[in-house]
């Protein structure tokens, strides 16, 4: 099966040196919440420099100018390539807070503000603040589709841990 044709890839150097790369298939730039990162690749040398970072957030800029639908990585996520969209995810979201802390209300953002001043998507921010303690998140308690109880991120706060690690 033969599909490189539905997919762009990105190299990224440094000099002469090969940085690594990443993928992202054609044509779903109108889709709602499409994937705007398939693959991405960092050598082990230039592993745990911020290239994956970079990358992450190369996708996004490139994204944005493409497409105003938010977007975020195909599913599921390597452990790398958790850690990089963790590290990026932390980065954006906290920046969100130094710009805007004078509209905050209660030093806090509610999911839908996220949603607004960014282009990351809402499955992305909750698989995040599931996955991680970066920051203090409040919770609705409501049930799903089914009826079963299901606890929903509502807003999230800016803690001292988070300002250390960005």
């Amino acid at each position: 099966f033969d599909n490189e044709g539905s997919f762009i890839f990105y190299v990224f150097m440094k000099d002469q040196d090969f940085i690594g790369y990443y993928s992202k298939e054609t044509d779903v730039e109108n889709d709602i919440n499409y994937n705007h990162l398939s693959c991405v690749m960092v050598l082990p040398l230039h592993q745990q420099k911020g290239y994956g970072t970079f990358i992450s957030s190369f996708a996004y800029l490139l994204a944005e100018k493409i497409s105003r639908h938010n977007s975020g990585p195909e599913f599921p996520l390597s452990p790398s390539g958790r850690a990089m969209y963790f590290s990026y995810w932390r980065t954006v979201i906290s920046g969100i807070f130094m710009k805007i802390t004078d509209v905050l209300c209660g030093g806090m953002l509610s999911i839908q503000d996220l949603l607004d001043l960014t282009l990351l998507r809402e499955s992305d921010i909750h698989y995040y603040l599931e996955n991680t303690n970066d920051f203090i998140v409040s919770y609705k308690h409501c049930e799903d589709k089914k009826g079963n109880p299901v606890n929903k991120p509502t807003h999230i706060y800016l803690n001292e841990k988070t300002l250390r690690k960005t």
